[in-house]
């Protein structure tokens, strides 16, 4: 990805500021960093390989599954996903905790709501 690119896809006002990071003459603060880390992440090779392995050779992702092997790196994957969504959120971390709380609480009665909705669905 060029810097631009970068900047845009992480919503940077100032397009300059990788480039002065870039030359030496700017810092990260390290909400930029933990913003960067989820852009550049996103292909980490072992969720990639699951979820590979899962779409293009089900017999291996079979065997990897009874094992138990193969939930481990899945969940993960799923945590990180969740994680990416906080992160996607600038102002996710300029909330006051009573808002974070209040966010925490709308969150997981959403989720419960998902998963009853999904599981009528499967019935």
């Amino acid at each position: 990805m060029t810097l631009n690119e970068v900047s845009d896809t992480l919503n940077l006002k100032d397009h300059s500021l990788l480039k002065a990071v870039e030359n030496a003459t700017a810092t990260l603060s390290f909400e930029l960093i933990l913003r960067l880390a989820a852009l550049y992440s996103r292909h980490d090779p072992i969720p990639f390989i699951i979820k590979y392995t899962r779409t293009y050779n089900p017999a291996i992702w079979k065997i990897l599954d009874d094992w138990g092997i193969g939930r481990l790196p899945l969940y993960f994957e799923r945590e990180r996903e969740f994680v990416n969504i906080y992160r996607g959120h600038d102002i996710a971390r300029k909330l006051s905790d009573e808002e974070f709380e209040k966010l925490l609480k709308f969150t997981r009665a959403a989720f419960e709501l998902a998963l009853h909705f999904i599981s009528e669905e499967a019935s």
